[in-house]
Order: C-alpha cells, then structure tokens, then sequence
C-alpha cells in the first residue's frame, strides 16, 4: 500500500491470518476468488491512495484503486 506521500505501508500479516483464518493459506486458482481483509497498522496522519498486489516475493506487481 502507499500513502499520500508514496511511502509503502506493510501489511499485518498476522493480524491478516487471525482475521481471514479460513482463507489464509487458501490457494486461489486462476478465475477463482476470494474475500478477506488485508490489515495495516499505519499512523493516524496517513491517508491509504494505492494497494499494490502480487501472488509472491518474487512476482511483479498490480495496482488496484481504493474504492
């Protein structure tokens, strides 16, 4: 994720899989999907503007809007 300053926020991967325990290690198959929560812990002052997605370390990368 980046902010309005285009500092890359991390998410909390462990918060993430205590929340989304059913689909944390679930693979997704090309054409299928999921729902789940990414969560950041992030400073109060940051304004979330871009997620960036990728399927691992070493994939590339694919940017989605906020809605």
């Amino acid at each position: 994720m980046l902010d309005q300053s285009g500092q890359t926020l991390s998410a909390d991967v462990t918060a993430g899989v205590y929340l989304n325990s059913s689909n944390s290690l679930t693979e997704i198959d090309p054409g299928n999907s999921i729902k789940g929560l990414i969560v950041f812990d992030i400073a109060k002052t940051a304004v979330p503007t871009q997620p960036i997605l990728h399927n691992s370390a070493f994939s590339g990368v694919v940017t989605v809007s906020l809605k």
